[in-house]
């Protein structure tokens, strides 16, 4: 994105590049990258969970300052690809109201559901509650834009710790047909990290079945049931 040779890594990407510092201290906290360097994706969720300054947020504050780094990575990942794919011109101004824009129409929701008052639990609360000590839960989702599809998977233990998470393309016939590779990239992600503990997935999407992807769905149980894999 910023045009430096030998600096397409993750590293790079999520903390060292000048675009990247650009975005974060033009944001309303103002953050300085430079004494902060992350190797991994996981580093960079981790910190966003539990930043150093964590204490002096309130529960909304930090919930929103999560939401905006959600935003940035996801936003600069696409301004990443299409400089990579397409050839288009690095535009940071652009990339920056794409974030604030974004930003503000999804913090607005946030702040909404936390002001309905304790009692009552939002959509994001009931999808994402913890799994009970000893487990591990797995959350699925796949996303098709422009003809291209994706899949990612995350995992959560009970003390609300990101055990691994990772996403990849996938060439799908239909909608549930990319639904059911999400479900397998997750079993195999799963498997391939050897996660402890006996493992839930949540799908986030509703699975409507189509004769021709019977084999892929059965495969897929077969392989939950083999290995101690739930779903729900």
């Amino acid at each position: 994105m910023c045009g430096q040779e030998g600096c397409d890594d993750a590293s790079h990407f999520v903390s060292s590049c000048p675009v990247t510092k650009s975005l974060w201290f033009s944001s309303r906290w103002g953050i300085k990258l430079d004494s902060i360097q992350f190797s991994s994706g996981r580093e960079v969720v981790s910190w966003l969970l539990q930043p150093p300054f964590r204490h002096l947020l309130s529960n909304v504050e930090a919930s929103s300052f999560f939401l905006y780094d959600a935003i940035l990575y996801h936003k600069l990942w696409l301004c990443h690809n299409e400089i990579f794919h397409r050839g288009t011109l690095m535009d940071v101004d652009m990339v920056r109201k794409r974030v604030e824009d974004c930003f503000l129409e999804h913090n607005r929701l946030l702040v909404e559901e936390k002001g309905n008052g304790e009692g009552l639990r939002g959509v994001a609360e009931v999808r994402w509650v913890l799994p009970r000590p000893g487990r591990v839960r797995g959350f699925v989702d796949f996303a098709l834009a422009d003809g291209v599809g994706a899949v990612a998977a995350v995992f959560f233990d009970n003390l609300s710790s990101v055990k691994v998470f990772g996403a990849k393309k996938v060439n799908v016939q239909s909608v549930f047909h990319g639904e059911m590779e999400a479900l397998r990239f997750g079993v195999d992600l799963a498997l391939k990290c050897s996660l402890e503990g006996l493992i839930s997935f949540q799908m986030m999407f509703s699975l409507s079945m189509h004769w021709w992807l019977g084999t892929l769905h059965s495969r897929i149980y077969i392989s939950c049931f083999l290995n101690s894999v739930f779903l729900s």
